[in-house]
């Protein structure tokens, strides 16, 4: 079953997590080979692989407003150890300063308008936060 976006009780369990916490976010990508937009949103048709690119050129500018840093952006060859069906597009891992900036850029509205082109992209996803102190 894909998944998009963070289930109620994930999401629940990571804001109330310590908020000066250091994090590091693994994002493991599947694009759809048509972005899917909704009707109300006006936004030129396109591929998945461009509408998530859409989505990181609007968060750019907002990473480094919060401390965040892009540590690897790499396309994915191909999974090795994993379910058959389970494969990427690519991988990211993006470092926040702590939890509330990340928090942060997540309740600010250009984020948010920028998440739909994230919701249009995405066939599949996986967020993972790691320790950036282990």
């Amino acid at each position: 079953m894909p998944s998009i976006e963070a289930t109620p009780e994930r999401f629940t369990a990571f804001r109330k997590a310590d908020p000066d916490e250091p994090l590091l976010m693994l994002n493991l990508l599947k694009f759809k080979d048509r972005a899917e937009y909704s009707d109300d949103e006006d936004d030129a048709p396109c591929s998945g692989e461009e509408a998530y690119k859409r989505y990181l050129a609007e968060t750019a500018k907002l990473t480094p407003t919060i401390g965040a840093e892009v540590l690897l952006k790499t396309n994915a060859r191909r999974t090795v150890i994993a379910p058959d069906d389970e494969d990427w597009d690519l991988m990211l891992v993006v470092k926040y300063p702590n939890r509330a900036a990340m928090l942060k850029m997540l309740a600010n509205e250009d984020y948010r308008k920028a998440a739909r082109h994230r919701r249009a992209a995405l066939a599949d996803s996986r967020l993972i936060e790691m320790d950036p102190n282990s």
